[in-house]
């Protein structure tokens, strides 16, 4: 009854009890591992799923320790003999696969996974007697099962490229499982085509159906063409994953890429059970067409893991909730961080068995302000500082008003490796290129952007002002680098004038240099996108140019990206992990997007840059390859092909009731170290929420009055 008058937005016993209560504002689309890539998805399903590695909590910077697997494992240069399928495959009498020896030079990943780990309980799996709920024992097979629908080109993995081009075998798995088109030859039939391709002659209508219902008389040798698609063959092995037992498994690189532990610290690569799949696609698809099937991925529609928590509902725009693994594995808090977390409590409960919280409970709130009111109120326990309340709470000094502060709120600021910033097309005639007046050029540009006015006004000051491709917290970051991105509108104009463009005029047509600035805009985010713009277009425009700013949908805006049919964009990046490869890939040649569809949407392609790129790459961090990325950040400078805009600054309001809160977006799997403290929130919440009676009294008063006339008309009546 305690909160019967009130706006509790939570259930009375979930405030009471040790639970973490939290807001979502975007739904989620994906919890498969395979497939969710979005950091608002990472925070839910990194709960419940658990990787080979993970990264220390506390540390900085950041250092890799084991998960799931016992020890981070030793990269070792070896020849080892692989076992490859033959092409066609072929199988002994007993149906098993003849599989062909190749002795090959790889760089080779033991890892031995931790015994005794078990899955969250789940129909899926049968009966254990031991542990007394249905779930089974992790084992080495569930990380091939689980690199094989990386793999899977259905499935559209986003990592996968990372992948295929660097495990032995995985781009053999994906060739023999893509569609194909063959084109048929004399003596063909459709019961012989689906015979070599389907193995068996019951998928012969299906076969047929997927082709047009065509007929044998349709098949006309050398030129009719024919559709082969079918489910991906999961039996077809990736030869650079070996299972050496239970326990063991062994991974084979092409080459050296240091960066492949970083990616195994991903949710993407995490252990997926083959019969929990199978669990769901026979209660989802059920009467569900074969060919619809096809046509389809399927995606888990739930998070099945061995993590400290498991998904125990999940109401669409409503509410996710999580709860406590009762099978999760012995694990305990970080002993030690770095100096400042003593002084901030966060080692006080060293040693302590994880995880601390019975439940997670996220409810759906789209909009911010009703979940700002509901943090003032007690109702959640976490949140960020928008635009609208940022003055208030926030001083000149960006340190929190003494106001919040006597509520019992904390303010935690975070440098997060995520950047932004303007590119150039340098495949474009005019902004691209690279002789040194195109240089000039796009070094004007860039010095006539004030972003710390930008800044000032767009992030309420928040945010740092980069000099380089690389955030702070990430090896090969320095803070004082020589950059065109320091603003003096003067320099800009001298540098104007050397690329030939004097007070802004272009020579060849007698008038001011138009430049075209490509973006996207909703429907919805129109109004709130337009200022940026226009801002964008009124600093250039002191150069004497012309900014012609294009706004288009998403789609559209995606295909002028794809074929190089734009100068300017805006876009930005976040690291998936704590490497400057994650960021220095964005600019490497070979990534362009016009020409390979990759992620260098600025097309960037200078030979030195890519040279030193593929040193670096597979390199350990060292003084050496300090250097060389030196060199790169010098070269890109030089180029500008970027005007670095800002690295993102969180300021985060913490209840003093919420513990052992280091803010990080590098560890997604942090709810496990969190704690609070229930009574203390209850307090704040009765303090904070004291019942309104003068409504009701008003609303009794007005009700009895109402009845006045009723008793005076009643009155005369029976006189």
């Amino acid at each position: 009854m305690i909160f019967s008058c009130s706006n509790n937005p939570h259930r009375n016993e979930d405030i009471i009890g040790n639970n973490i209560l939290s807001a979502y504002g975007t739904p989620l689309k994906y919890v498969d591992s395979v497939k969710s890539y979005y950091s608002y998805e990472a925070v839910i399903i990194d709960q419940v799923y658990e990787c080979l590695f993970q990264y220390h909590y506390l540390k900085r910077p950041y250092e890799l320790i084991p998960s799931l697997a016992e020890e981070v494992p030793v990269p070792r240069v070896k020849n080892v003999t692989i076992k490859e399928p033959y092409s066609p495959r072929r199988f002994d009498k007993n149906n098993n696969e003849i599989l062909k020896p190749r002795t090959i030079n790889a760089i080779s990943y033991t890892i031995k996974i931790k015994k005794n780990i078990y899955y969250a309980p789940h129909p899926a799996f049968p009966y254990n007697k031991e542990k007394n709920t249905n779930t089974r024992e992790l084992k080495a097979g569930d990380f091939l099962y689980a690199f094989k629908r990386m793999a899977d080109q259905k499935l559209a993995c986003w990592i996968f490229p990372v992948f295929v081009s660097r495990v032995v075998g995985m781009d053999r798995f994906n060739k023999y499982n893509q569609e194909k088109e063959i084109t048929v030859k004399k003596g063909d039939t459709l019961e012989s085509i689906t015979l070599k391709y389907y193995k068996d002659k019951k998928y012969l209508d299906l076969f047929c159906s997927l082709n047009n219902n065509i007929k044998d008389k349709d098949l006309v040798p050398g030129k009719t063409k024919l559709k082969i698609i079918r489910f991906t063959d999961y039996s077809y092995p990736i030869s650079g994953i070996i299972i050496h037992n239970d326990h063991t498994f062994e991974i084979l690189l092409k080459k050296e890429y240091p960066q492949i532990l970083y990616w195994m610290a991903m949710h993407f690569t995490s252990p997926i059970p083959e019969e929990v799949v199978a669990f769901y696609k026979e209660k989802e698809l059920k009467g569900v067409s074969i060919e619809e099937k096809l046509a389809e991925p399927f995606y888990l529609p739930y998070p099945i893991g061995t993590g400290p928590y498991m998904m125990v509902k999940w109401k669409k725009r409503e509410e996710i909730i999580l709860a406590k693994n009762p099978l999760f594995r012995e694990e305990y808090y970080p002993n030690d961080g770095i100096p400042e977390d003593k002084e901030k409590g966060l080692l006080e409960d060293a040693g302590k068995r994880l995880p601390f919280i019975d439940k997670y409970i996220f409810k759906y709130s789209p909009a911010y302000i009703p979940r700002w009111n509901n943090f003032m109120l007690g109702y959640q326990d976490v949140s960020g500082v928008g635009k609208e309340h940022f003055n208030n709470v926030i001083t000149d000094q960006k340190t929190l008003s003494s106001d919040m502060g006597k509520k019992g709120i904390r303010l935690e600021k975070e440098v997060v490796p995520v950047i932004f910033y303007y590119g150039f097309n340098m495949l474009d005639k005019t902004v691209g290129g690279y002789t040194e007046k195109k240089q000039f050029l796009r070094q004007a540009i860039a010095r006539a952007l004030n972003v710390g006015k930008y800044k000032k006004i767009f992030l309420s000051g928040r945010g740092l002002i980069p000099n380089s491709p690389i955030p702070p917290g990430i090896f090969g970051y320095e803070k004082k680098v020589e950059s065109y991105n320091n603003f003096n509108l003067e320099k800009a104009k001298r540098l104007l004038v050397k690329a030939g463009y004097k007070d802004g005029i272009d020579p060849k047509a007698g008038k001011p240099l138009e430049i075209t600035y490509d973006n996207y805009v909703s429907a919805s985010d129109a109004s709130a996108s337009r200022p940026h713009s226009q801002f964008f277009k009124e600093q250039l425009e002191r150069l004497g140019i012309r900014i012609k700013i294009v706004s288009t949908d998403l789609n559209t805006y995606r295909r002028k990206i794809v074929n190089g049919n734009y100068q300017m964009f805006l876009s930005g990046w976040g690291a998936d992990y704590p490497d400057p490869e994650n960021f220095l890939f964005l600019l490497y040649g070979p990534n362009g997007t016009v020409k390979y569809k990759a992620d260098n949407r600025a097309n960037y392609d200078n030979p030195e840059f890519n040279s030193l790129f593929e040193q670096m790459d597979t390199m350990r961090n060292s003084r050496e390859r300090l250097k060389i990325i030196k060199k790169m950040v010098d070269i890109v400078n030089k180029d500008c092909p970027w005007i670095n805009l800002y690295i993102r600054e969180n300021y985060i309001l913490i209840h003093d009731w919420y513990q052992n809160v280091k803010t990080t977006e590098i560890v997604q799997n942090k709810l496990k170290y969190r704690k609070v403290d229930p009574q203390a929130r209850l307090k704040y919440i009765k303090e904070n929420n004291k019942p309104v009676y003068w409504p009701v009294a008003v609303f009794i008063t007005l009700l009895l009055l109402s009845f006045i006339p009723a008793y005076f008309t009643l009155r005369r009546k029976y006189k």
